[in-house]
C-alpha cells in the first residue's frame, strides 16, 4: 500500500550508515540509490527501479481511506518483527512505533550489525526532532561522553543526515493511499482480530497485503516479489507514556564529517 513506508527499511539501512559512521559498527551500510529504492519498495513507500506499468486507477475505495485517515489519528505503541529480502539489517531485530494521535511519534530500531547489539531511536513532535544512539560508541570520545552512554542529535526533515525524513509526513501518507483493492481476509496477528486488504498501488504496481485492527493500528504488512518483505506484530497497546517523546539522553551536535 502506497503510505506504507512508515515501516522504513529505507531509513534503517541509512541508520546503519549512521552507526557505521558514529563507530558502532566497522561496515558501512549501502546507501546507493538501489538500495535504498530496494528498501523503499520492500515497504511500498515509493517506486523502484524494477516497477511495473501501473494499474489502471480510479477511486481509492473508502473503506481504505477511512482507514487511513483511523490510522493517522490512532494512539498506540506496537513492535514489530520485520523479515524479508530487505530486512537484512535487522538481522533478527525489533522495530517499535509509538505515536500520541498525529502530533507525536516515536520509533526504536533494535538490531545487530556485525555481532554488536543497537539500538537507535527516532522522536519528532511538536517540540522535538531527532534521533538517537543508545551507546554513542566510539563517537562518545569525540563527543565528550563516557564509555556506553547514549546520545542525541537535532535533525530536521530536509537535513541530509537525517535517515527518516519525517515521522509525521510518512505516517500520513495513509490518508492519501493511491491503491486498488483486490481482496478483503481476516487474520489473527498478537492476538487481535485484523481486517486485511490486499491491495495494488496505482503508481509503483506493487502488490501488498495490510491488516488491521479495529482502532486502525496496523498488525501485519506482507509485500509481494522478489523483494519483498513481512512486518508482524509482536504486541500491541492502547497506551503512551509522555516522557517516551522527551529526548532519552544529552543532545550534541553531530560533527559534519560524520554525519553520512
Amino acid at each position: 500500500m502506497r503510505g506504507s513506508r512508515w515501516m522504513m527499511l529505507a531509513a534503517v539501512l541509512s541508520a546503519g550508515a549512521i552507526v557505521a559512521a558514529c563507530g558502532g559498527s566497522s561496515k558501512k551500510a549501502s546507501t546507493t540509490p538501489g538500495a535504498s529504492a530496494a528498501a523503499g519498495g520492500s515497504t511500498g513507500a515509493a517506486a523502484t527501479a524494477a516497477a511495473t506499468t501501473p494499474g489502471s486507477g480510479g477511486a481509492v475505495d473508502p473503506e481504505l481511506r477511512a482507514l487511513g485517515v483511523k490510522f493517522t489519528k490512532s494512539t498506540f505503541n506496537a513492535t514489530y518483527k520485520v523479515t524479508g529480502a530487505n530486512a537484512a539489517q535487522f538481522s533478527d531485530g525489533l522495530l517499535k512505533l509509538e505515536k500520541d494521535g498525529d502530533k507525536k511519534f516515536r520509533m526504536d530500531v533494535n538490531t545487530t550489525q556485525d555481532g554488536v547489539d543497537t539500538t537507535i531511536i527516532f522522536i519528532e513532535s511538536d517540540a522535538v526532532q531527532a534521533f538517537c544512539l543508545k551507546d554513542a560508541g566510539a563517537l562518545g570520545a569525540v563527543l565528550g561522553l563516557e564509555a556506553g552512554k547514549g546520545v542525541c542529535f537535532p535533525s530536521k526533515s530536509g537535513d541530509p543526515n537525517n535517515p527518516v525524513g519525517s515521522l509525521r509526513d510518512s505516517l500520513k501518507d495513509f490518508e492519501n493511499a493511491n491503491v486498488v483493492l483486490l481482496e478483503k481476509s481476516t487474520k489473527k496477528v498478537a492476538g487481535q482480530d485484523g481486517q486485511c486488504y490486499k491491495t495494488k498501488d496505482n503508481t509503483t504496481a506493487e502488490i501488498s497485503t495490510t491488516c488491521f485492527n479495529g482502532d486502525g493500528v496496523i498488525l501485519y504488512l506482507k509485500t509481494e516479489g522478489d523483494a519483498g518483505s513481512e512486518i508482524v506484530a509482536q504486541s500491541v497497546s492502547g497506551s503512551v507514556n509522555a516522557d517516551d517523546f522527551k529526548l532519552p539522553y544529552e543532545e550534541k551536535s553531530l560533527p559534519g564529517n560524520l554525519g553520512g
